[in-house]
């Protein structure tokens, strides 16, 4: 009677002993499971920046972006960096540097705070009226069609239609600028943002490095 009583009690351990082991194996299942998931969601949170003011509807994903977003982000760095005065330059172009591309990172930020010195030293003061935008997908090219009015100490130096290329890639879901420069100096690198040339001058302030002179 005892003997039975206690293999019938030792059988039920076993039993429990098997169910415990069980639970501890689907727990570390899962918690490795779990930890892949969070893992795999985390390689695939990707940084858009989406501009201040949507006008249409946007999307972008991977190496693509649709036209809409691409114009609209123009609109966006262009405010910052074609108008400006010396108050608020500094600023803008700061906000606009985190749009550049790694690989042309260091370049950009160092035209852009000259141009900012120049700015500031001259008294300039810009003002760009976008008229046309056309996207070129294929191309990622974006060239920007207005006119520009450019004032020095309160003084007009220039009123004139003006071009800007901009070039671009989308990496990962994120829209980078490559390049900006005026159209009527397109190839000269030292009237270029994004090229590695000697910043003598810098790319969309031509009127502010004439103004200098």
């Amino acid at each position: 009677m005892f003997l039975k009583r206690y293999l019938l009690k030792t059988s039920n351990l076993f039993a429990e002993n098997r169910i415990l082991k069980f639970c501890v194996v689907f727990l570390a299942a899962g918690f490795v499971w779990n930890s892949y998931q969070l893992s795999d969601a985390k390689e695939k949170i990707r940084t858009v920046v989406v501009p201040p003011v949507i006008n249409s509807q946007i999307e972008i994903t991977g190496s693509w972006t649709t036209d809409a977003y691409a114009k609209e982000y123009i609109r966006y760095i262009g405010s910052l960096l074609w108008n400006y005065n010396p108050g608020v330059a500094r600023k803008q172009f700061g906000e606009f540097i985190s749009s550049w591309h790694p690989s042309v990172f260091e370049d950009a930020k160092k035209r852009l705070y000259i141009m900012a010195d120049q700015i500031e030293l001259t008294k300039a003061s810009s003002v760009f009226y976008i008229n046309r935008v056309e996207h070129s997908p294929d191309k990622k090219l974006i060239e920007v069609m207005g006119n520009r009015r450019l004032t020095q100490q309160d003084k007009e130096v220039e009123n004139t239609s003006k071009t800007y290329l901009v070039s671009y890639r989308v990496e990962n879901g994120r829209f980078w600028v490559t390049g900006v420069e005026d159209k009527a100096e397109a190839g000269k690198t030292q009237n270029q943002i994004g090229n590695a040339a000697a910043p003598t001058q810098i790319g969309n302030s031509q009127g502010v490095s004439n103004a200098t002179k």
